[in-house]
């Protein structure tokens, strides 16, 4: 979350809630549905991230749940995968919950190949190789990252989320992976930022071409 305090982002964000609940509430002009929507899907996904970490589980879900459903009418397969990754990041570094967070991913990853963004779905598939690597399932992780290399390979310019995931950011992942291939059980809140996942890594440079299990040719194959 950067250098501002997690309180002081909640009351920012909260009057942003509360204004798209209440434009939502009556009958917008036509033109405007779409923007008002895609506000309230960014605005409800970022809150929902905010009061997991407050402890608020059942807001938490609330708030993701509603951001779901607004990004669903406004037909954009990207934006409702953007909303399960984030859940997903939450439950796993927060939580360590391997389970629901393989859940939130493998819905991230079957609602993003619907849609046209392969920025997107190459970050769920990435995010999904993460998720297996921690709970110790090697060839599901290694398969989910060649299909992570093959999508970001075959991006075009243009991409409809303006999402600024890349081949570095996926190299890191990869890295994760290496380290992570072994099972990770869950145990309670971590106090880890989900910002340290598939999403929030800063972009360290192009990649190489990936070979058949997903990593740059020429390197090792990660050990279980």
């Amino acid at each position: 979350m950067g250098a501002v305090p997690m309180v002081r982002l909640q009351l920012l964000l909260a009057p942003v809630v509360e204004a798209c609940r209440q434009l939502q509430a009556g009958a917008l002009p036509e033109p405007v549905v779409g923007h008002v929507r895609a506000v309230a899907v960014a605005a409800f996904t970022l809150a929902g991230r905010l009061t997991f970490e407050a402890r608020d589980d059942d807001a938490s879900r609330s708030l993701y749940a509603a951001a779901t459903t607004q990004a669903g009418q406004l037909g954009d397969p990207w934006r409702r995968a953007s909303v399960h990754m984030s859940h997903a990041l939450v439950t796993l570094y927060s939580l360590n919950d391997l389970a629901d967070a393989r859940l939130f991913v493998d819905q991230a990853v079957r609602t993003a190949r619907t849609g046209d963004s392969t920025r997107v779905r190459a970050r769920a598939h990435a995010l999904q190789a993460e998720v297996a690597a921690r709970a110790g399932l090697e060839r599901q992780a290694q398969a989910a990252l060649g299909l992570a290399w093959y999508d970001i390979e075959d991006q075009a310019d243009g991409d409809p989320s303006g999402s600024s995931f890349s081949s570095g950011r996926l190299r890191a992942v990869r890295r994760r992976s290496r380290t992570s291939a072994r099972p990770v059980r869950g145990g309670g809140r971590t106090g880890c930022s989900p910002g340290a996942g598939a999403a929030g890594d800063r972009d360290d440079g192009p990649g190489a071409r990936p070979d058949s299990y997903g990593r740059p040719a020429g390197s090792e194959r990660p050990s279980a």
